[in-house]
């Protein structure tokens, strides 16, 4: 993951929160190992991303693995995506809490495709 330094990384990601309306959320952007990932997510460190979410302060931190050889960009739109869906997503896990599995495949997918639509009406060159 060729992810650029940290101030360029807050400013994108700054001006991503404003295109997707979040940002009254306070985000933080953490670029880390896979054995750190797997560490603070408590996801498998094969993860290219992942967001964790404090909805009562409205405060988020992205992890991104940096071991991971992926379009970083891409990644971080997904997890913002995840901030921007999280009113629906916790009443969604509530309704279909007996299938959760089975809803959080559809989510998952759903947020991928927002992503890669995303990221060809907003290229990071544009950002920039």
């Amino acid at each position: 993951m060729d992810v650029p330094e940290n101030d360029k990384l807050k400013e994108i990601t700054e001006k991503l929160s404003k295109i997707l309306r979040i940002q009254d959320w306070d985000i933080k952007v953490n670029v880390v190992s896979g054995y750190e990932f797997a560490e603070k997510t408590e996801l498998e460190c094969t993860c290219d991303g992942a967001c964790c979410r404090n909805v009562r302060l409205n405060t988020a931190e992205i992890y991104l693995n940096k071991e991971k050889d992926v379009d970083w960009y891409e990644t971080l739109i997904h997890e913002l995506l995840h901030i921007q869906s999280t009113e629906l997503i916790h009443c969604a896990e509530a309704y279909f809490e007996e299938t959760h599995s089975y809803f959080t495949d559809i989510y998952e997918s759903l947020i991928e495709k927002q992503a890669q639509i995303f990221c060809k009406i907003y290229p990071l060159e544009a950002l920039m």
